[in-house]
């Protein structure tokens, strides 16, 4: 099933999910394992739910499976300036890997609990796309941290969001910073085998993979991104109800620069700026911008 592999190899998330497979074929308990695994566990639910999919209806009923996640999203456009350019995001799922499809889906469950309804399935969705890259959940936790006050959605239910991706960051990190500091392998640096800590981490990078091992389109993709990231950056500063934009694409420049898929978790903040759906970043200008979303959704 094309579900999880990207390059055509075994990549790191596959050998994730063939583990959690090992360890359920031979009767194993998941609370003997460290947490480590517990994290491979959630990162195995959507390949479970991709595989059940394809065995029962094929290629077509696996595409309809992502789709169908894109459907609640389209609310955060409703009524937008530009709304149609929210048309274009379904394309994803014929560009890139169903991961990185649902990675990218995952911050605006978190816009869409905050902006349209404080439903916890919204939360466990995010939750559950987040975990598929551990950048992409430091992305989650930022969104949170950024704009939870500012759209008064504090609650013990947010709170346990946070704390859970924070344990799993922590977790992923932790054996990160073991696995540069060794030099162990799935850590070493992309140019130089041998060599661990900071230079491993940066030589990894999505864009400098991409470009080193002749993914030109994808390198300049990535890189086109980031152009409009520091573009919406600085058009921020000029538009007060799209500052919260600013903000978020400022805390998240470090993701282009490290592996992963943080910067993919930023997608739809992307198309949400390109459709000029109101972020604001201080509360006396939100208020407008919560109204302007009210009225229309």
């Amino acid at each position: 099933m094309p579900v999880a592999v990207e390059g055509g190899a075994v990549d790191g998330y596959t050998s994730q999910v063939l583990y959690v497979r090992e360890i359920i074929e031979l009767g194993g308990s998941f609370l003997d394992q460290p947490p480590l695994v517990w994290i491979h566990l959630i990162r195995s639910i959507l390949f479970y739910y991709l595989d059940f999919l394809s065995y029962i209806g094929g290629a077509w009923l696996v595409a309809l499976g992502v789709a169908l996640f894109f459907v609640p999203l389209m609310r955060l456009f409703v009524h937008a300036r530009f709304s149609y350019v929210s048309i274009l995001l379904p394309i994803l799922i014929a560009l890139v890997s169903y991961r990185a499809v649902f990675v990218a889906l995952s911050v605006g469950y978190i816009f869409l609990y905050f902006l349209y309804s404080r439903r916890v399935i919204y939360l466990v969705i995010s939750f559950i796309f987040l975990n598929l890259s551990s950048a992409s959940v430091l992305i989650g936790m930022l969104v949170v941290c950024i704009y939870a006050f500012r759209f008064s959605a504090w609650s013990w239910r947010l709170g346990v969001f946070l704390i859970g991706l924070t344990l799993s960051f922590m977790i992923s990190l932790q054996d990160k910073i073991v696995g540069f500091m060794s030099a162990s392998i799935g850590y070493q640096p992309t140019v130089s085998v041998g060599e661990g800590g900071l230079w491993g981490v940066l030589t990894r990078n999505t864009i400098f993979t991409s470009f080193y091992e002749g993914d030109y389109m994808r390198g300049a993709g990535y890189l086109a991104f980031l152009f409009v990231a520091l573009l919406i950056i600085f058009l921020s500063l000029c538009v007060r109800e799209f500052k919260g934009y600013g903000l978020l694409f400022l805390a998240g420049l470090p993701a282009f620069f490290l592996e992963g898929l943080g910067v993919i978790a930023l997608t739809i903040p992307l198309f949400m700026f390109f459709c000029q759906v109101p972020l604001a970043i201080r509360s006396e200008y939100h208020q407008s911008a919560q109204s302007w979303y009210k009225e229309r959704v």
